[in-house]
């Protein structure tokens, strides 16, 4: 689909207009706005025409248009201009930011504060926990012939325990040497790191005492998930109540379940975290047709670790909302991450 340039003009005006109103946006505004050497009745047939696209839509048949979804992303990709951010914006997250750098967890609380602040629309963050999990070592202690305590201890100091029974005979010596194996092979790397090839190779220097890889692994997995799993910060659910979109409790609820879903607020923040900031609109969110969701991830050292987003109604301010999220989390929050000081 190709847009001449009168129909972008004429459709990033009625966005525009639409996102300071909230109201139908008609022919008459749209060319006394625009200053177009054209009737209101070529302005009609144009935006006609948008609505056939699926660019537009018509609430009612006497009201003017507004933007669908995909008119919405039409206008995010290629049609909204580069909002600059004020010296009293700057000023003012400078100055609501520079007394809180201090642990990671309370500055992104208190930047999802201020962009909530600053933007009129709710922030969610997601942050990793600071250190990956590694285990440092294992040791076990003998119960009887078949039976043992196995005891994992990570790199932040956590201790986990689990008695295991075998189906072979087991001494001190015998369990000795498995403890040797896995802590030879296991200790100081991530998840990521084992491999198959590995389990393998560690299934074949244990021999007869193999059958323990298995219940073993799991037990690794589920501690290391315990120390790289997430946390969720969330301020500003309120605003969702000064937009006229949302003024419908029914729809606020559904928004607010969605919103406690955990996991899937991790999956929407981190899922694609690799694109940079991303805009998801309307029915782009797994169950948050009303609203959209702009998301921009922050790196530690180069990885991703956590990321912030933006909810509102579809007719936010895409652009200054862009610029402040942008700003805050590159000179904040990654600033802070990578060591830098913001005077």
């Amino acid at each position: 689909m190709e847009l001449s340039e009168r129909k972008k003009q004429i459709l990033k005006s009625i966005i525009d207009a639409y996102i300071l109103s909230g109201e139908p946006v008609g022919s008459k505004y749209v060319a006394k706005k625009m200053k177009l050497a054209v009737s209101s009745a070529t302005i009609r047939n144009e935006m006609s025409e948008l609505e056939q696209y699926g660019l537009l839509e018509q609430p009612h048949t006497s009201a003017g248009r507004v933007p669908s979804d995909k008119g919405y992303r039409v206008y995010v990709d290629s049609l909204m201009q580069q909002y600059r951010l004020t010296m009293e914006e700057i000023a003012l997250m400078n100055e609501l930011l520079q007394s809180k750098l201090g642990e990671m967890n309370a500055l992104i609380s208190e930047a999802t504060k201020t962009l909530s602040l600053m933007t009129g629309y709710t922030t969610v963050a997601v942050t990793a926990k600071p250190r990956r999990g590694v285990i440092r070592r294992f040791e076990a202690v003998y119960i009887h012939h078949r039976k043992f305590l196995f005891v994992m201890i990570t790199n932040i100091d956590s201790v986990r325990s689990r008695e295991f029974d075998t189906e072979f005979s087991l001494d001190t010596g015998k369990l000795a040497f498995i403890v040797r194996v896995l802590n030879e092979r296991l200790t100081g790397i991530d998840l990521s790191s084992i491999s198959l090839p590995l389990i393998i190779s560690i299934e074949q220097e244990l021999g007869e005492y193999r059958q323990l890889v298995s219940p073993i692994l799991r037990m690794i997995y589920e501690v290391i998930a315990e120390i790289d799993q997430y946390h969720v910060h969330l301020d500003g659910i309120a605003n969702l109540l000064s937009h006229p979109e949302f003024s419908e409790m029914g729809r606020v609820k559904d928004i607010l379940a969605q919103l406690e879903e955990r996991q899937l607020m991790i999956r929407r923040l981190m899922g694609e975290a690799h694109m940079g900031t991303a805009i998801y609109i309307g029915k782009e969110n797994e169950g948050m047709k009303d609203v959209s969701f702009v998301v921009r991830p922050f790196r530690m050292d180069n990885d991703v670790v956590g990321a912030v987003g933006l909810i509102g109604p579809k007719r936010m301010k895409y652009s200054s909302a862009i610029a402040r999220l942008e700003y805050l989390t590159r000179n904040f929050i990654e600033g802070k991450k990578n060591g830098e000081n913001h005077e």
